[in-house]
């Protein structure tokens, strides 16, 4: 699936496990992501088979989901 900059990711495998993010940019060359992970400082540069694009209605619900973090 390719991912474009503005798209809502969740983040199925790695150190973000579990959270979700906006990419805010794409490698033209090698396709990883830079992803501004929600509440966590920074950009992370994410592997893009990691990455799930979300659905608005299927953001809703993972608003609600307790994180690593809680």
């Amino acid at each position: 699936m390719m991912h474009r900059v503005g798209d809502k990711v969740f983040i199925t495998r790695g150190s973000h496990m579990n959270e979700t993010g906006t990419v805010v940019a794409v490698d033209s060359w090698c396709g990883s992501l830079t992803v501004d992970v929600d509440d966590w400082p920074g950009t992370y540069e994410i592997n893009p088979e990691t990455c799930i694009n979300i659905i608005d209605k299927l953001n809703s619900i993972l608003d609600h989901l307790p994180t690593w973090s809680e």
